[in-house]
């Protein structure tokens, strides 16, 4: 079950809250941004509404330290104030908020922008994490089409390449070749396994 935290000052908007989200959320509510980051030190909650009038530290210096840190910086968070001036809104936005609610609230218009925000969240997350298989796996087709696959070592055509490029470039040195005379007779005479495992 997703966790969401509550932080605002007013009684009834923090009981209105919980009993909107409870059914699908599991939801922890406190009274002030001090207590909302002592919580932040524990837990890590999938969204948090904020409100952005508190006495001592109000909702825009909580986000502010949320997005300078590392570990806090990607949590959602959904400003919660009475304030209908669309300055205030822009300004929640630019502190990097992810949605702005009007109180008081609507309980389904709120459960509904929270539900898209984290539903857009796990979308992010699965296109994040088949990105990197993607990058993987054309790492290893890349490292395999210039590796011998016995050996390890760089292949002849990734060598000629390297050669061509460092002369190209006016280097000068020395080109070792190393060669084992015979080995064919090992592979006809124990097999190609055998041979491999030499």
């Amino acid at each position: 079950m997703k966790h969401i935290l509550v932080v605002d000052d007013g009684m009834m908007n923090r009981f209105l809250g919980k009993h909107a989200l409870k059914e699908e959320y599991e939801v922890t509510s406190v009274t002030s941004g001090e207590a909302a980051l002592e919580v932040l030190e524990k837990q890590i909650p999938d969204l948090m509404l904020l409100d952005i009038e508190m006495p001592g530290m109000d909702g825009m210096e909580v986000a502010k330290r949320m997005k300078e840190e590392e570990r806090l910086k990607e949590i959602p968070i959904v400003f919660l104030t009475a304030d209908t001036d669309p300055q205030t809104e822009a300004e929640c936005l630019k502190m990097g908020a992810d949605d702005f609610i009007v109180k008081p609230f609507v309980p389904i218009v709120m459960t509904r922008r929270i539900g898209r925000i984290l539903e857009l969240g796990e979308l992010r997350q699965a296109l994040e994490r088949q990105l990197e298989q993607k990058t993987k796996q054309i790492e290893d087709v890349t490292r395999m089409s210039v590796t011998d696959a016995l050996t390890g070592l760089s292949n002849r055509s990734f060598l000629e390449k390297k050669i061509a490029e460092l002369i190209g470039d006016g280097h000068n040195g020395t080109l070792f070749i190393m060669d084992m005379d015979n080995f064919k007779k090992v592979n006809d005479t124990f097999g190609h396994i055998a041979g491999d495992k030499t």
